[in-house]
């Protein structure tokens, strides 16, 4: 597969390009979120639009300005495989067009041990949505798609390693997109009590319990491996000055009104400060 096509347009957001912008920055301007320069990766939800897209508008929004190479990196929901998957066909197409790849940095994590593997990126939603957003905030950045099959922690903590070794080696600056839903099909108050213990643990960036969360099914998140691999990135760079905070939280709840089966998000951001 050397051309990646958009696979939920017209379903988890606007298949015309017009329509599909307006939505994009409709979402980033009301989020109520200003651009932070200390920010260096982000948390972003990938459920549809009309449920999650102001959430993740809130993550856009708050990002920097001047940003010149994005890392998605997001779950596998319909392939397992070991690992992670790094997108290195030709086009990864959505209604906007196609945003260039990063090739320097896809080259250097294919030899680094990272494969290509086609079925993980053909039908993932998690990283398709993210990308239209990348597109509208930053239409100069060269991309770069991850699919993460191992959410373990040691997994997590291995990718982190190799994407920051490559990242500093290839110095541009680079904000990194990690994908992920909270939990899924509960009651509200539960839902929320799940979420904040996830909150919680991305506050503290603490991988190890974030990981005990998910083991243990105290709390959900898809995208828990790709959340973990973007402390771990974060951490590589030294942990003077680095924080993580929450930038927005939401349920499927306000968008559906159905309180009984509810999916959480969130928007999350770490923060590297001089001084």
């Amino acid at each position: 597969m050397r051309i990646r096509e958009a696979v939920v347009a017209g379903q988890f957001y606007p298949g015309g390009p017009d329509v599909l912008r307006r939505e994009v920055l409709s979402h980033m301007s009301g989020s109520g979120q200003e651009p932070d320069d200390a920010i260096v990766g982000v948390v972003s939800p990938h459920a549809g639009y009309v449920y999650s897209g102001r959430t993740a508008g809130a993550a856009f929004a708050a990002a920097p300005a001047g940003i010149e190479r994005v890392v998605i990196i997001a779950p596998s929901h319909r392939f397992g495989f070991p690992g992670a998957s790094v997108f290195a066909g030709d086009e990864y197409r959505t209604p906007l067009g196609s945003p260039g790849l990063d090739r320097e940095l896809i080259d250097m994590l294919l030899e680094r041990g990272l494969t290509y593997q086609p079925a993980a990126h053909f039908a993932e939603h998690s990283a398709e949505v993210q990308v239209p957003f990348v597109q509208v905030r930053y239409p100069e950045a060269s991309l770069c798609v991850l699919v993460q099959g191992s959410q373990s922690s040691s997994s997590s903590i291995e990718l982190g390693k190799v994407l920051h070794e490559c990242t500093s080696a290839l110095p541009v600056r680079t904000l990194l997109v990690a994908s992920s839903d909270m939990s899924h099909y509960h009651s509200l108050e539960e839902a929320r009590h799940m979420d904040s213990l996830i909150l919680s643990a991305f506050e503290a960036m603490d991988s190890v319990l974030l990981a005990e969360l998910l083991i243990t099914r105290k709390a959900e998140a898809c995208g828990g491996g790709p959340i973990m691999t973007l402390l771990e990135w974060a951490r590589r760079g030294g942990s003077e000055g680095l924080s993580a905070r929450v930038l927005a939280y939401d349920t499927s709840a306000s968008a559906s009104g159905d309180t009984g089966q509810v999916v959480g998000y969130f928007a999350g951001a770490v923060s590297r400060r001089d001084g």
